[in-house]
């Protein structure tokens, strides 16, 4: 392991290697488990490399010796502090190598301070418990917004990624190492949707109706297995959508098709939501003149109103 301090203004010296302690391996290993989780649960997926050159840093950080291990570290600080500005956060950069059986982990983890103070609880040989004070307080395992893994278990060039980043930090960390970042599970239901609404709206229901006799899987798969059971789904309309899924931001690359999906409409500051199912059987939208449109629901009970 080395670190080093990272901001927009940050000249770090050449990393050494540093001592781990217990503690440290215990610290560490609990945010490789948290990263580890996301993918195996499906909350997030794996990025890939779309930089040739940042996949061999990468690749080196896993397997050479301590020489190389610490220029590939130096390169890649560089190469994050180079796309860090005013508006991101400074922080510890950890660049590291572990093992697991005979998996061999390498990554980066960016750690930042969450709290100026903070407090520990220690226990002693005695058996009494003492709070002892802490300053600059740092990601917890379950809280790192920003880490990037390759495993020997993963196929070449893919990488395990936080995905929790937000704003300015979904551009600058995974553009700082190449990675393409995609679309977490939990999203790619609803940017089907918004693809096949855009293609063929008129089919946005049955989708959903027959998404969850599907197994998950790659958009290309679950079109294809859609196309079997509505024909209206024929191979020009799949390709459409299958290409606007791949060209999004953040492109799909898992549909997990058992989540539930939902719909909702919004109407300046009005959002009126619900299952994809009832959305589509109770509500309609009109558009009465050029600046004005109407959005109606009917339902079978009294509507009722409830406020927050």
């Amino acid at each position: 392991m080395t670190y080093a301090r990272v901001a927009s203004d940050a000249v770090p010296a050449y990393p050494e290697l540093r001592p781990i302690d217990n503690g440290i391996n215990d610290f560490l290993a609990d945010h490789i488990r948290d990263l580890r989780h996301l993918t195996a649960t499906r909350q997030t997926q794996p990025g890939r490399f779309v930089d040739s050159q940042a996949q061999a840093l990468f690749r080196s950080l896993r397997y050479d010796k301590a020489p190389d291990f610490l220029a590939t570290a130096d390169s890649l600080m560089k190469r994050l502090i180079d796309k860090m500005d005013q508006r991101t956060n400074a922080g510890l950069l950890i660049c590291l190598r572990a093992s697991e059986d005979s998996n061999l982990i390498a990554g980066v983890l960016k750690l930042e301070v969450v709290a100026e103070h903070g407090a520990v609880l220690e226990k002693l040989d005695s058996g009494d418990e003492v709070l002892s004070a802490v300053t600059d307080l740092l990601d917890k395992p379950g809280d790192l917004q920003k880490g990037a893994l390759v495993m020997s278990t993963l196929p070449e060039g893919l990488v395990l990624t936080g995905d929790r980043l937000t704003g300015q930090d979904a551009i600058y960390f995974p553009k700082a190492f190449g990675i393409q970042l995609y679309a977490r599970p939990s999203e790619s239901v609803g940017e089907l949707l918004d693809a096949v609404e855009a293609t063929a709206p008129e089919l946005v229901a049955p989708v959903a109706a027959a998404l969850p006799s599907i197994p998950p899987g790659d958009p290309s798969d679950v079109l294809s297995e859609l196309g079997n059971r509505i024909p209206e789904l024929d191979g020009s309309c799949q390709a459409d959508v299958a290409q606007r899924l791949e060209h999004l931001k953040r492109p799909v690359g898992i549909i997990d098709t058992k989540r539930r999906s939902r719909e909702q409409i919004k109407i300046g500051d009005i959002t009126i939501s619900g299952p994809i199912e009832a959305m589509r059987r109770y509500t309609s939208i009109h558009h009465l003149s050029d600046w004005r449109w109407q959005v109606v629901v009917e339902g079978t009970v009294e509507p009722k109103r409830s406020h927050g």
